[in-house]
């Protein structure tokens, strides 16, 4: 590699749709938080974005002109006229004033993304302006950030 050592990461558990299946018998998915972190992980698996894509960095950093919001979503085909939901991101690294959109279908099994989205949504409610995985804390609702997604996963052995 042409990266220094100092600033590589270490290397991380691969996901995978058995993984992820996993980690979905550690979560209690009536649980708020719990549902975000799933439907977040899921979708970004399908998705195929970078999971900061779609969590906050910070509680208090939500913006809705840059992050995911619920408003974001919607239903459409593709070019094989198959159901796909689309998720519009407000801004990215590489388009931060028109944002990108990114496309998963419905799959099948414990990890379907859709499911995970539809139960966060009713374990979760919130209005079309919160941040897409915004979850029920006891003091209100949060936008999920990477680090509460991290230190949750971080809390099992998942292999």
């Amino acid at each position: 590699m042409l990266a220094p050592a100092s600033s590589q990461s270490s290397k991380r558990l691969l996901f995978t749709a058995k993984i992820l299946s996993i980690i979905c018998t550690h979560l209690n998915l009536n649980d708020p938080l719990d549902a975000a972190i799933f439907a977040c992980i899921t979708m970004t698996f399908y998705l195929i974005v970078r999971l900061g894509e779609f969590t906050v960095p910070a509680i208090r950093s939500f913006n809705p002109s840059k992050h995911i919001t619920r408003e974001n979503v919607s239903e459409t085909v593709d070019c094989n006229n198959l159901p796909v939901t689309k998720f519009h991101i407000p801004s990215t690294k590489t388009s931060p004033m028109k944002g990108e959109a990114t496309f998963w279908a419905a799959q099948d099994g414990p990890s379907d993304p859709r499911a995970a989205l539809e139960n966060h949504i009713q374990v979760n409610p919130a209005d079309s302006n919160a941040h897409l995985f915004a979850w029920k804390h006891p003091k209100g609702i949060r936008p999920l950030s990477k680090a509460e997604l991290s230190k949750r996963l971080n809390a099992y052995s998942f292999t």
